[in-house]
């Protein structure tokens, strides 16, 4: 079993983004892990590009 991910630890993130013109688009973008949900450790706390402040939910493969 794969050890758990910790604060700190680099995961990739997909997300949806907006132009300046309001076009949408999804990228993918490499974020630190800020603070793994303690009763959901599969719930991530991670900072996007943007400066945001966003909780992620681990899917597929690590």
């Amino acid at each position: 079993m794969a050890d758990a991910l910790k604060p700190g630890d680099r995961i990739a993130v997909t997300h949806q983004c907006r132009t300046p013109e309001g076009v949408e688009y999804e990228h993918t973008v490499p974020v630190d892990i800020v603070k793994v949900d303690s009763e959901d450790p599969l719930s991530y706390l991670v900072n996007l590009c943007s400066g945001r402040q966003v909780i992620v939910e681990a899917r597929g493969e690590r």
